[in-house]
């Protein structure tokens, strides 16, 4: 797990058996913030590592309770956008990291075509798949991609890096 990174990052590779949203508010507590505790219990997917981290169709989010950081959204205070560069440098000094596909437990981090998986995707120059909506997880592990949480409309998709065009 990352240090002062929300949500953490790495593997879920060792974790065994709730319902957790990225950045959403219900009932006054931000749902998002179990999603550290839901994530261990997603199961592995061969070949995958795993990135588990609140985000959106353009960017990670970091939590900074302190700060007003996400001048954009005003309903996102105290969210800092990260972007996939970032993360890329993260992922890469990432000891268990073996530049294998990645797989973004992140919400509608794989949304638009051109988005942060895509960017991601690129700048490691793997795989990428990630959700095309909001990501739900549940106390077993088990994952659903879609609107609300009973909804699984959504689906993963795959992003392969693409070079530059000059």
């Amino acid at each position: 797990m990352g240090a002062g990174i929300h949500g953490g990052f790495g593997n879920t590779k060792g974790y065994k058996d709730i319902l957790a949203m990225s950045a959403t508010i219900v009932n006054t507590k931000r749902i998002g913030e179990l999603l550290d505790k839901y994530a261990k219990n997603i199961k592995e997917e061969k070949g995958f590592y795993d990135l588990i981290m609140h985000g959106k169709e353009d960017s990670f989010l970091l939590y900074r309770p302190d700060k007003n950081t996400n001048k954009r959204e005003s309903n996102l205070k105290g969210w800092a956008d990260i972007s996939h560069r970032n993360i890329a440098q993260y992922i890469k000094k990432d000891k268990t990291y073996n530049g294998t596909a990645i797989r973004l437990i992140s919400c509608s981090t794989g949304k638009q075509n051109k988005g942060v998986a895509q960017n991601l995707a690129n700048k490691l120059g793997v795989l990428v798949k990630a959700p095309n909506k909001t990501l739900y997880i549940k106390q077993n592990g088990d994952m659903y991609i879609g609107d609300n949480p009973f909804d699984n409309s959504g689906k993963w998709e795959k992003f392969y890096p693409q070079k530059r065009r000059k």
